[in-house]
């Protein structure tokens, strides 16, 4: 591999000249070789060097359309003497670079094993090592492939999981699951509580307690659940409004015998001791918006089972709610299922 005499770091040299024509709005600064060719050729348009095509002076970069580009003769971008520098357009000093600038040496893809050309820096090292973008994708895809299956245990709960081997681009977890480093970036106080919008996260307020029995496996619960929980205690409990047996059930949204926290005023955010009782699914659907259900207690006409019905069921129909269900409703109108109940 050929050595070259320049500097390691490939960089255009900057003069600070604030006011200049060619200086950069934000740091007032030139580049010496723009400089030296200003002053040699002067202000305006200029044909390249190269093709003829007709460029000009610009302090806006060299993306714009037309912007003159200047170029030097031996590639050698430190030696900035006027006989060294020339105008050229962008395709021509490009093509330039590409061609006749730094020299190219040919290495062998560690990957697929084809010699390719690939280009050198002014130190002489190749840019790459692969001849294409679908070798390096292949190497870093077989890197982690070819990786064995290690047990680790989880640094949040302590649970021991078996995962593959990290490697460079993918470190090995550290975690059994999302919510387990979720928990952990909320201990760390790396994850800050976002104020969002009401109809989307509700009215409820939410803490964190992992080692709470109510806490979900990210370690959060909600207030109101917190509070109550503190007031009555774990087990079962009888429903505010209709006397119906209902237990604490962590992690589970659906269930006719969760406990659900019924705030008695209906706002979900007074989360005061004395505004909250347990309450059943069907009666906390029925009692949101601080509308309590009118739970009335009737007995089974036919059997004599002592149940609950809503108030407004019986108000809309004096007809209605006489029996526990529909067996005792057909059995007492004789196989009818006719009939209210």
């Amino acid at each position: 591999m050929a050595t070259a005499t320049l500097p390691p770091i490939a960089r255009y040299i900057e003069l600070p000249m604030p006011g200049h024509p060619l200086a950069g709005a934000t740091s007032g600064r030139v580049q010496a070789h723009r400089l030296t060719l200003f002053d040699k050729i002067g202000d305006g348009w200029h044909s390249c060097h190269w093709c003829g095509k007709f460029v000009k002076w610009t302090n806006k970069g060299v993306h714009v359309p037309d912007a003159l580009i200047v170029d030097h003769l031996d590639a050698d971008i430190f030696n900035n003497g006027e006989d060294n520098l020339v105008p050229s357009c962008s395709h021509c000093n490009l093509d330039r670079l590409r061609l006749n600038g730094h020299p190219s040496v040919e290495l062998g893809c560690p990957e697929c094993g084809i010699l390719f050309l690939a280009k050198t820096n002014v130190a002489g090292v190749p840019y790459r090592r692969y001849c294409s973008r679908a070798c390096v994708h292949a190497m870093q895809s077989r890197e982690y492939r070819y990786k064995v299956d290690v047990d680790v245990v989880c640094i949040r709960c302590g649970q021991e999981f078996t995962t593959r081997e990290g490697c460079r681009s993918r470190p090995t977890p550290q975690h059994c699951s999302t919510s387990c480093a979720v928990a952990t970036q909320w201990a760390k106080g790396q994850l800050k509580a976002q104020p969002r919008k009401e109809e989307i996260a509700g009215p409820y307020r939410y803490a964190f307690a992992p080692s709470h029995p109510l806490a979900t496996k990210g370690g959060t619960l909600g207030e109101h659940r917190l509070v109550l929980y503190a007031k009555i205690g774990e087990g079962t409990h009888p429903c505010h409004w209709c006397g119906k047996q209902v237990a604490w059930i962590s992690g589970q949204r659906h269930g006719s015998t969760r406990l659900i926290p019924d705030h008695i005023d209906g706002n979900g955010t007074n989360n005061d001791p004395s505004n909250l009782v347990p309450s059943c699914v069907s009666c906390n659907t029925g009692s949101r918006r601080g509308k309590p259900l009118n739970i009335v207690q009737r007995v089974c006409r036919t059997c004599g089972k002592v149940f609950a019905v809503r108030g407004s069921t019986t108000t809309r129909n004096p007809n209605w709610g006489h029996f526990c269900g529909r067996p005792c409703r057909w059995k007492f109108t004789g196989g009818s299922k006719r009939g209210s109940l």
